[in-house]
C-alpha cells in the first residue's frame, strides 16, 4: 500500500491515521481469507485502544479504497472476525518484539545481556570477603541476541547462551572453592 501525505490533496478519504503504519498486510498461506497485518509504533498502541468494528472498519475502507467501486456503492471488502495482541499496553511486555533502533547497535545487545553483578575476565565475580561471588541475575531473550533480535529462534540461542554460562560459572566455581579449601 501507498499512502500520500496528509496534506495532500490526493489522499484517500476515510482511512484512518493509524493505518498509515501498517508494516505488512498479507494472507497467512496461498489462497487463505485470513489476513496478517503488523503495526509499529503508536499507531500500534492506538489500534491496541480501538474497538474491533473500528479496526474492521478501518481496515476495510483502505483495502476497498484501492479496489474499483462496487456497482451498489457499499465497502467491498467485509471482515467476519478480528484477532489482535494488547502486548503493548501489558506491563510486563511493553511491546511483542526488539527492534535496533535508529543509533543503536549490535554492542547495545551485548551490553543488555552481560550478567550482573559485572564479571571480571575469569567469568566470576570476586571481592576482598570471597574469592567467589555468584551470578545473580542472568539476561536471556531475543532483544540480547546481537544478530537474531525479534526472533523466536534469537531468545532460544540466548536461553542455551545463558544456561552455558552458567554451567561454566559453576564449573569454574567448584574449581575455584576446591583450590581454594
Amino acid at each position: 500500500m501507498a499512502f500520500h501525505r496528509p496534506d495532500s490533496g490526493q489522499r484517500m478519504q476515510g482511512i484512518p491515521w493509524w493505518i498509515r503504519r501498517t508494516a505488512s498486510l498479507t494472507p497467512i498461506h496461498k489462497d487463505s481469507s485470513v489476513l496478517l497485518a503488523w503495526f509499529a509504533g503508536k499507531e500500534a498502541l492506538e489500534i491496541e485502544s480501538l474497538s474491533d468494528e473500528e479496526i474492521v472498519e478501518g481496515i476495510s475502507a483502505t483495502i476497498s479504497g484501492f479496489l474499483p467501486k462496487p456497482i451498489n456503492g457499499k465497502c467491498g471488502v467485509k471482515f467476519s472476525k478480528l484477532l489482535k495482541s494488547k502486548w503493548g499496553n501489558d506491563p510486563l511486555f511493553l511491546g511483542s518484539y526488539s527492534y535496533v533502533a535508529v543509533g543503536s547497535s549490535g554492542d547495545d545487545m551485548d551490553a543488555m545481556a552481560e550478567p550482573l553483578p559485572k564479571v571480571d575476565g575469569e567469568g566470576c565475580c570476586s571481592s576482598a570477603s570471597s574469592p567467589l561471588k555468584m551470578l545473580q541475575i542472568l539476561f536471556a531473550g531475543e532483544a540480547t541476541h546481537r544478530t537474531h533480535y525479534s526472533t523466536t529462534h534469537g531468545a532460544y540461542f540466548s536461553g542455551i547462551r545463558e544456561a552455558n554460562r552458567l554451567l561454566q560459572h559453576y564449573q569454574w566455581a567448584k574449581k575455584g572453592l576446591d583450590d581454594y579449601n
